[in-house]
Protein backbone atom coordinates (compact mmCIF):
# COMPACT_ATOMS: atom_id res chain seq x y z
CA UNK A 1 0.00 0.00 0.00
CA UNK A 2 1.45 3.22 -1.41
CA UNK A 3 0.25 6.09 1.23
CA UNK A 4 1.53 8.64 3.09
CA UNK A 5 2.09 10.12 6.80
CA UNK A 6 2.50 13.75 7.14
CA UNK A 7 3.31 14.88 10.92
CA UNK A 8 2.25 18.66 11.67
CA UNK A 9 -1.13 20.02 10.02
CA UNK A 10 0.18 23.23 10.36
CA UNK A 11 1.14 26.16 7.60
CA UNK A 12 4.37 24.39 6.62
CA UNK A 13 2.39 20.85 6.30
CA UNK A 14 -0.32 22.32 3.95
CA UNK A 15 2.74 22.97 1.51
CA UNK A 16 4.27 19.55 1.83
CA UNK A 17 0.24 18.07 1.37
CA UNK A 18 0.64 20.04 -1.58
CA UNK A 19 3.79 19.11 -3.72
CA UNK A 20 3.37 15.44 -1.85
CA UNK A 21 0.17 15.14 -4.05
CA UNK A 22 1.25 17.53 -7.45
CA UNK A 23 3.68 14.04 -7.57
CA UNK A 24 1.22 11.71 -7.86
CA UNK A 25 2.93 8.93 -5.91
CA UNK A 26 0.57 7.83 -3.22
CA UNK A 27 -2.57 6.60 -3.15
CA UNK A 28 -3.66 8.14 -0.17
CA UNK A 29 -1.79 11.53 2.06
CA UNK A 30 -3.11 11.65 5.76
CA UNK A 31 -2.00 14.03 8.69
CA UNK A 32 -1.04 13.33 12.37
CA UNK A 33 -1.33 16.04 14.47
CA UNK A 34 -1.70 17.28 18.22
CA UNK A 35 -5.29 19.10 18.05
CA UNK A 36 -6.81 15.49 16.73
CA UNK A 37 -9.54 15.44 17.52
CA UNK A 38 -10.26 18.85 17.22
CA UNK A 39 -8.61 19.10 13.92
CA UNK A 40 -10.00 16.22 11.44
CA UNK A 41 -9.19 17.98 8.11
CA UNK A 42 -6.32 19.67 6.07
CA UNK A 43 -7.19 22.00 2.93
CA UNK A 44 -10.95 20.14 3.18
CA UNK A 45 -8.83 17.60 1.41
CA UNK A 46 -6.95 15.23 3.40
CA UNK A 47 -7.73 13.87 6.84
CA UNK A 48 -6.37 14.09 9.88
CA UNK A 49 -6.42 10.51 11.84
CA UNK A 50 -4.68 11.02 14.80
CA UNK A 51 -1.96 12.20 17.13
CA UNK A 52 2.01 11.79 16.61
CA UNK A 53 2.04 9.72 19.46
CA UNK A 54 -0.43 7.55 17.51
CA UNK A 55 2.12 6.82 14.45
CA UNK A 56 3.00 3.40 15.17
CA UNK A 57 -0.80 2.26 14.53
CA UNK A 58 -0.56 3.46 11.02
CA UNK A 59 2.60 1.59 10.16
CA UNK A 60 1.07 -1.41 8.47
CA UNK A 61 -1.17 1.07 6.15
CA UNK A 62 0.84 4.31 5.94
CA UNK A 63 4.55 2.47 5.32
CA UNK A 64 5.85 6.38 3.78
CA UNK A 65 6.62 9.33 6.37
CA UNK A 66 7.59 12.87 6.34
CA UNK A 67 7.56 15.40 9.29
CA UNK A 68 6.35 18.64 8.43
CA UNK A 69 7.88 20.65 10.96
CA UNK A 70 9.62 24.00 10.62
CA UNK A 71 11.90 23.89 13.80
CA UNK A 72 15.07 22.36 12.68
CA UNK A 73 15.89 20.22 15.66
CA UNK A 74 12.17 18.65 16.48
CA UNK A 75 12.13 17.49 12.64
CA UNK A 76 14.92 15.80 12.59
CA UNK A 77 14.12 14.34 16.57
CA UNK A 78 10.62 12.89 14.95
CA UNK A 79 12.30 11.89 11.52
CA UNK A 80 14.74 9.68 12.99
CA UNK A 81 12.41 8.27 15.65
CA UNK A 82 9.79 7.64 13.48
CA UNK A 83 12.22 5.67 10.82
CA UNK A 84 13.23 3.36 14.19
CA UNK A 85 9.57 2.10 14.35
CA UNK A 86 10.20 1.45 10.62
CA UNK A 87 8.47 3.69 8.94
CA UNK A 88 9.86 4.69 5.30
CA UNK A 89 11.04 8.23 5.16
CA UNK A 90 9.91 9.98 2.42
CA UNK A 91 11.38 12.94 0.20
CA UNK A 92 9.20 15.21 -1.54
CA UNK A 93 9.97 17.44 -4.50
CA UNK A 94 7.50 19.49 -6.51
CA UNK A 95 6.93 19.20 -9.89
CA UNK A 96 7.87 22.52 -10.78
CA UNK A 97 11.16 21.94 -9.15
CA UNK A 98 14.10 22.10 -11.30
CA UNK A 99 16.55 19.54 -9.40
CA UNK A 100 19.84 18.50 -11.12
CA UNK A 101 20.06 14.98 -11.83
CA UNK A 102 23.79 15.41 -10.79
CA UNK A 103 22.55 16.39 -7.17
CA UNK A 104 22.38 14.40 -4.74
CA UNK A 105 18.91 15.32 -2.02
CA UNK A 106 18.87 12.79 1.78
CA UNK A 107 15.23 11.29 2.39
CA UNK A 108 13.26 13.11 4.89
CA UNK A 109 13.78 15.94 2.97
CA UNK A 110 11.48 18.45 0.90
CA UNK A 111 11.92 20.65 -2.19
CA UNK A 112 8.68 22.79 -2.70
CA UNK A 113 7.81 24.91 -6.06
CA UNK A 114 10.30 26.86 -8.82
CA UNK A 115 13.00 25.96 -6.58
CA UNK A 116 16.29 25.57 -8.26
CA UNK A 117 18.76 22.78 -7.02
CA UNK A 118 21.67 22.70 -9.11
CA UNK A 119 24.43 20.54 -10.34
CA UNK A 120 26.57 18.74 -7.42
CA UNK A 121 24.70 19.78 -4.62
CA UNK A 122 24.25 17.86 -1.67
CA UNK A 123 21.17 17.89 0.54
CA UNK A 124 21.80 16.67 3.82
CA UNK A 125 19.27 14.54 6.20
CA UNK A 126 15.61 16.67 6.75
CA UNK A 127 16.16 19.47 5.28
CA UNK A 128 13.93 22.08 3.57
CA UNK A 129 14.73 23.63 0.13
CA UNK A 130 11.28 26.00 0.48
CA UNK A 131 9.61 27.74 -2.78
CA UNK A 132 11.48 29.47 -5.50
CA UNK A 133 14.95 29.28 -3.12
CA UNK A 134 18.19 28.68 -5.30
CA UNK A 135 20.82 26.34 -4.59
CA UNK A 136 24.28 27.05 -6.96
CA UNK A 137 26.65 24.59 -8.11
CA UNK A 138 28.86 22.77 -5.53
CA UNK A 139 26.61 23.41 -2.42
CA UNK A 140 26.66 21.00 0.75
CA UNK A 141 24.15 21.26 3.16
CA UNK A 142 23.90 19.47 6.47
CA UNK A 143 20.96 17.93 8.02
CA UNK A 144 17.93 19.87 9.25
CA UNK A 145 18.86 23.09 7.02
CA UNK A 146 15.93 25.05 6.28
CA UNK A 147 16.88 27.60 3.09
CA UNK A 148 13.69 29.61 3.03
CA UNK A 149 11.52 31.02 -0.17
CA UNK A 150 13.54 32.87 -2.41
CA UNK A 151 16.71 32.75 -0.42
CA UNK A 152 19.97 32.04 -2.95
CA UNK A 153 23.14 30.10 -1.80
CA UNK A 154 25.94 30.93 -4.46
CA UNK A 155 28.42 28.21 -5.64
CA UNK A 156 30.27 26.23 -3.03
CA UNK A 157 28.08 27.45 0.18
CA UNK A 158 28.38 24.87 3.48
CA UNK A 159 25.63 25.27 5.34
CA UNK A 160 26.08 23.56 8.67
CA UNK A 161 23.60 21.41 10.36
CA UNK A 162 20.18 22.98 11.62
CA UNK A 163 20.57 26.05 9.69
CA UNK A 164 17.83 29.06 8.98
CA UNK A 165 18.89 30.93 5.84
CA UNK A 166 15.82 33.43 6.11
CA UNK A 167 13.75 34.43 3.09
CA UNK A 168 15.54 36.56 0.49
CA UNK A 169 18.74 36.27 1.78
CA UNK A 170 22.14 35.69 -0.06
CA UNK A 171 25.56 33.93 0.43
CA UNK A 172 27.73 34.45 -1.93
CA UNK A 173 29.79 31.90 -3.06
CA UNK A 174 32.73 29.59 -0.94
CA UNK A 175 31.53 30.92 2.07
CA UNK A 176 30.98 28.42 5.40
CA UNK A 177 28.36 28.67 8.08
CA UNK A 178 28.49 26.75 10.78
CA UNK A 179 25.74 25.00 12.86
CA UNK A 180 22.64 26.25 14.15
CA UNK A 181 23.01 29.58 12.33
CA UNK A 182 19.93 32.23 11.91
CA UNK A 183 20.29 34.50 8.79
CA UNK A 184 18.05 36.62 8.54
CA UNK A 185 15.82 37.80 5.77
CA UNK A 186 17.32 39.77 3.17
CA UNK A 187 20.76 39.51 4.60
CA UNK A 188 24.01 39.32 2.46
CA UNK A 189 26.61 37.13 3.71
CA UNK A 190 29.84 37.80 2.52
CA UNK A 191 32.18 36.04 5.32
CA UNK A 192 32.28 32.92 7.12
CA UNK A 193 29.71 32.79 9.73
CA UNK A 194 30.68 30.73 13.50
CA UNK A 195 28.14 28.52 14.86
CA UNK A 196 25.33 29.32 16.97
CA UNK A 197 25.34 33.02 15.29
CA UNK A 198 21.92 35.41 14.46
CA UNK A 199 23.40 37.25 11.66
CA UNK A 200 21.24 39.99 9.93
CA UNK A 201 21.93 43.06 7.15
CA UNK A 202 23.30 43.90 4.51
CA UNK A 203 26.42 42.99 4.86
CA UNK A 204 25.35 40.62 7.31
CA UNK A 205 26.67 41.00 11.11
CA UNK A 206 26.64 39.00 14.28
CA UNK A 207 23.88 40.75 16.62
CA UNK A 208 23.81 37.81 19.50
CA UNK A 209 24.73 34.21 20.04
CA UNK A 210 21.98 31.71 20.85
CA UNK A 211 21.34 28.35 22.54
Amino acid sequence: MNNLLILGAGGHGKVVADAAFKMGRWEEISFLDDRYPVMTSVLNHFTVIGKFSDAANFLGSYPDLIVALGNNTQRLELLRRHQNLGFRLATIIHPTASMSCFSRITEGSVVFAQAVVNPNVQIGFGSIINTAAVIEHDCVLSEGVHVAPNAVLCGAVNAGARTLIGPGAVVLENRCIEADVIIGAGAVVIHHILAKQIVVGVPARSIKNHE
